[in-house]
């Protein structure tokens, strides 16, 4: 169920992460997830690098979160609810870094994210001043998404109007395959993902048949393993090229008053080994922790303590199912403060609540990163 526009871009997309990285994300659909609002998740896999998030303000006030790695965005959302993520795309025909290209998906994130007040208008800016190799960007808002592919001077673009799309790193979308040099085995491997990916979220579903945050959080954690049938999201770290899971943000904007009450769950760090914190638009700034990659830190020793499995990941999950909880309360309390006119005590509520929440998670995962190391177990 998905509208198309054939667009030319000017050069090719920006990259979060190389192909070898194999990063996954999926989009579910507002009329399809439990809270009725559009869900964008991004799993990133990388080097590991300084992981951090901030949030920042644009020269006209607009303010917008930034997730990603030494100071740059991979993942980003605006108080107008936009939120965008980028994917690795395969190679096309041609592709290759104009002289004066933006080299990373960081500058691009900046620019949609202080430029636009809609999903549609990101696409637009894509489509009119990036270049660079290819990519696959996921772009939405609380009431529309999109799915844009671009690489070699090319691109295209779909709106998604219901269900849901998975995306690994080979681009999806009619026109592209006249321009694509993908093999059959590197085709393969990223589709095998793709589907796995799906059957995995379709398994998490309520009994209203909906998709969950919880589920989302779940899916981002199956390990990826070497056969067609266990090509998952979770990435062990390589040891040859030190590759691996290092991140994800599952983002909800929320259609009434995104400046406040949209939200990120964000797992800085690898995510079967940190925390989902519910982070909300009106959060003053992110914890000095979380700023200086100290945060992720935790979640990395943790990783290198308990192995890729972690059999500690039932705590993380339990305090997490606690954190949603009592998040969904003040949220929705929040909202009645706002339609009520008393912003700064909506503002308070939200800030204190983060606060809060932050403490337990840092607490847990101090006493988890503490914790004997498993006898090699999931390595």
């Amino acid at each position: 169920m998905m509208r198309n526009t054939k667009t030319s871009l000017l050069f090719a997309a920006a990259l979060g992460c190389s192909a070898a990285a194999a990063c996954t994300s999926f989009t579910i659909h507002r009329t399809k997830s439990e809270t009725g609002r559009m869900l964008v998740q991004k799993c990133r896999d990388s080097t590991m690098g300084r992981l951090d998030a901030g949030m920042m303000t644009a020269p006209d006030g607009r303010r917008w979160m930034r997730i990603g790695a030494n100071g740059g965005a991979m993942f980003a959302m605006n108080d107008r609810g936009v939120a965008v993520t980028v994917n690795t795309g395969n190679k096309l025909e041609g592709d290759k870094i104009p002289k004066k290209a933006l080299t990373h998906s960081a500058p691009l994130f900046n620019a949609v994210m202080e430029k636009c007040a809609t999903a549609e208008s990101g696409v637009k800016l894509i489509e009119k001043h990036f270049r660079n190799p290819a990519g696959i960007y996921m772009i939405a808002d609380a009431n529309r998404a999109f799915l844009v592919e671009s690489g070699a001077g090319y691109g295209e673009h779909k709106e998604l109007t219901g269900g849901m799309f998975v995306i690994a790193n080979e681009m999806h979308l009619p026109g592209v395959e006249e321009f694509n040099t993908s093999t059959a085995g590197s085709m393969g491997r990223q589709r095998a993902r793709e589907a796995n990916t799906r059957a995995a979220l379709k398994r998490t579903r309520n009994e209203r048949g909906k998709y969950t945050r919880r589920g989302m959080f779940a899916t981002s954690r199956i390990l990826h393993g070497s056969t067609i049938r266990t090509q998952n999201v979770f990435r062990r770290i390589s040891p040859k090229s030190g590759v691996g899971s290092v991140s994800a943000v599952c983002f909800e904007p929320d259609a009434e008053f995104p400046e406040h009450l949209s939200t990120a769950y964000i797992a800085l760090g690898p995510q079967r080994h940190t925390v989902y914190l519910p982070c909300p638009m009106a959060l003053a700034q992110f914890p000095e922790a979380m700023r200086n990659g100290r945060w992720a830190e935790l979640a990395v020793t943790i990783r290198k303590n308990q192995g890729e499995k972690n059999p500690l990941l039932p705590k993380i999950v339990e305090l997490e199912d606690r954190l949603l909880a009592e998040y969904d309360l003040v949220r929705e309390e929040a909202r009645q403060l706002l339609r009520s006119g008393r912003t700064a005590e909506a503002e308070k509520l939200l800030n204190d609540r983060f606060a809060a929440h932050y403490r337990m998670a840092e607490k847990l995962l101090n006493e988890l990163s503490e914790e004997a190391p498993a006898a090699k177990i999931g390595k």
